[in-house]
């Protein structure tokens, strides 16, 4: 019975291993994989003034050219509040991106002066697969900006020569109402599309 019980063990951590394995494979690597995700916690919270400060002018948003600030935060703010959030979204791919890939956004004059014009050096296309459709991020070199804090988790340590503790971790350095965070910097944006780049 001790035998039996024992093969069953190794065979389920196998099998945990294995699958492991597999779901690493089935995503590709990308150095920019934790910072689109950033992106997508910003809108998925409702972070439309953090979003508004990450947004560089002239921000392309699928085949327009947006100029003002003041327009830009309006943008933010009517995507969050129509409720807008990215669901489910399981699968982030990133490219580099230059002044010749206009064409992911619209095959238009306007937009092909603007990837010439004003594309960063090092940007990079994120696409961003979610349960209510496929969306391109441009995104560009990290900006330093100050978000909300996030209410304290309360945690067990351990302390040496004192034992078990409550422990209350916060999302920051100190416990300010806000804290210095780097995102990347939010070029354009482009979706739902479909897989031939058209809007939906």
């Amino acid at each position: 019975m001790k035998k039996t019980v024992n093969l069953i063990f190794a065979s389920a951590t196998v099998l945990v291993f294995i699958s492991g394995i597999l779901s690493c494979t089935s995503v590709p690597y990308s150095r920019w994989n934790s910072s689109s995700a950033k992106i997508v916690d910003l809108v998925n919270s409702g972070g439309d003034a953090s979003l508004s400060g990450l947004t560089s002018t002239p921000f392309l948003l699928d085949g327009e050219i947006i100029i003002l600030e003041k327009d830009i935060s309006m943008i933010w703010k009517n995507i969050r509040d129509s409720g807008f959030t990215f669901e489910k979204a399981f699968e982030t791919e990133s490219m580099p991106v230059g002044a010749g890939d206009y064409g992911y956004f619209a095959d238009s004059m306007e937009v092909k002066t603007w990837f010439s014009k004003y594309l960063p050096e090092k940007a990079s296309l994120v696409k961003i697969e979610a349960k209510n459709g496929l969306y391109y991020f441009i995104l560009g070199p990290k900006k330093w900006i100050k978000v909300a804090k996030k209410e304290p988790e309360i945690s067990m340590g351990y302390s040496f020569g004192i034992g078990p503790r409550m422990m209350m971790r916060y999302n920051g350095d100190s416990p300010d109402e806000s804290v210095n965070k780097s995102y990347p910097s939010i070029y354009g944006f482009k979706g739902p599309v479909t897989e031939g780049g058209e809007i939906k």
